[in-house]
């Protein structure tokens, strides 16, 4: 799937290569467009936004983000759910010269993000694997990035990008934290009344999913209440389209996000067989206690 991605932006190089001679973006745009054909601007943002929907495991082309969970869960939070997978996004704020002034393009971002933010948060609501949940979380998620690329608010996407890394980072540690407690169990139905074993693990896993869902003041909240706040503001088709499907993805955010936590921490113990239940280590408990500072307030201390 990244290969795909991978072609897309080699082509984007090439073209920029045959008309500049350098593939330095600082260069580039500060060129000027005139050199190139509509139909020349129109198919390098394709091929931008193809490359981008590889590598942010948009719809169609996301299964290798839930396949990737298999992988060790420290490993999740710094790359699946920080860096790798918001490339694709970082690459359409950095051409977002070249991106702004094409409404068919803008149209198309604003539908593939929409699709991408009700798609993996309906996923989610399905699954029981607790990286699973985390996993379609951040299709759902990447998909209001893409939203927001769409609607020409670039800053927003990238806000959202911003935050998103501390809250999905934060979970994704909790999750392995959990799942280690438990014996490497991740079937969360098997799980159980864990709060009173694992109380620091519940805490911060209680901040990355209220962060998540968008709870007013903290970090989630105010990157993707700005992208829904741009889509009602739009005045187009596209942009009121994704604003009806990112609040359908917030109340199934809500949902999935509400039944990890109860399924967790809050029902009946379940399972005997976990003879011994251990909390998170020191330097593992200091990366979640940093990164749930950061999901309270790094929204507010960073909002416009």
């Amino acid at each position: 799937m990244n290969r795909i991605g991978d072609i897309f932006f080699i082509f984007v190089n090439v073209i920029f290569l045959s008309k500049y001679k350098t593939v330095n973006y600082s260069i580039i745009f500060n060129f000027d467009y005139s050199m190139f054909q509509n139909y020349e601007i129109v198919i390098i943002s394709f091929f931008l936004i193809f490359a981008a929907i590889a590598k942010s495991a948009q719809f169609g082309l996301h299964t290798w983000l839930a396949d990737a969970m298999e992988g060790p869960t420290p490993i999740s939070a710094l790359i699946h759910a920080a860096t790798m997978v918001t490339a694709g996004i970082f690459i359409l704020v950095r051409s977002s010269v070249i991106l702004i002034n094409n409404c068919y393009v803008l149209d198309f971002m604003c539908i593939i993000g929409s699709i991408t933010v009700i798609f993996g948060a309906s996923v989610a609501c399905f699954q029981y694997d607790i990286k699973k949940i985390v996993a379609y979380s951040t299709i759902s998620q990447l998909g209001y990035m893409m939203l927001g690329c769409g609607l020409g608010n670039f800053d927003g996407a990238m806000f959202h990008l911003f935050t998103h890394a501390f809250f999905k980072a934060l979970l994704f540690l909790c999750a392995g934290s959990i799942i280690h407690s438990v014996n490497n169990e991740q079937d969360i139905r098997k799980m159980g009344g864990l709060f009173k074993f694992i109380p620091f693990t519940y805490v911060c896993t209680l901040i990355g999913f209220i962060s998540l869902m968008g709870l007013p003041y903290f970090s989630g909240f105010y990157s993707k209440d700005y992208i829904i706040e741009s889509c009602f503001l739009s005045n187009r088709i596209s942009g009121y389209v994704g604003f009806v499907f990112g609040l359908i993805g917030i109340i199934f955010t809500v949902y999935y996000s509400s039944k990890s936590i109860y399924f967790v921490f809050s029902s009946a113990f379940r399972n005997n067989r976990f003879i011994k239940i251990y909390d998170a280590p020191l330097f593992m408990s200091i990366s979640m206690f940093i990164l749930s500072i950061c999901s309270i307030f790094f929204g507010f201390v960073f909002e416009k």
